[in-house]
């Protein structure tokens, strides 16, 4: 079970990515929309449609989607974001001057946090009936 939730976890996000591209490119080079904003509107598609494409495909949550939900699902992003950015610039801090340190510290941090979204995911946002901290 949890080598189809993964698979199709990497999937939906390979395809969450695309899409907030997508958009950052229509907005900024079609619609000439500030790069600031349209980043923030891209990253906002990417996450909706991580939300809705992960709940039915990746972890199958069949209930209904609820305010607790869609709270719990912006709390870890945004918890995600932040270990990300840390890992990346602690990073960078200690490998001033190495070569190939931007690629380094950029794959070690999206890897932690990619992994705290999907146990974060699984565990905490979706499938509240069948864990542990439901009641939170």
């Amino acid at each position: 079970m949890i080598r189809r939730e993964l698979n199709f976890f990497i999937l939906n996000g390979i395809v969450s990515v695309a899409l907030a591209y997508f958009v950052y490119r229509v907005l900024v080079f079609e619609i000439i929309f500030d790069v600031n904003w349209a980043n923030g509107v891209a990253y906002i598609s990417g996450m909706l449609y991580g939300f809705f494409s992960n709940r039915k495909w990746a972890f199958q949550d069949r209930g209904f989607v609820t305010n607790k939900k869609i709270t719990r699902y912006i709390l870890l992003y945004m918890l995600t974001l932040i270990v990300n950015v840390t890992i990346n610039a602690t990073i960078l801090n200690n490998l001033k001057g190495v070569y190939g340190a931007v690629i380094f510290s950029f794959l070690i941090a999206i890897g932690f946090s990619t992994t705290l979204n999907f146990i974060g995911l699984k565990y905490f946002v979706y499938n509240l009936n069948n864990n542990i901290i439901a009641e939170i």
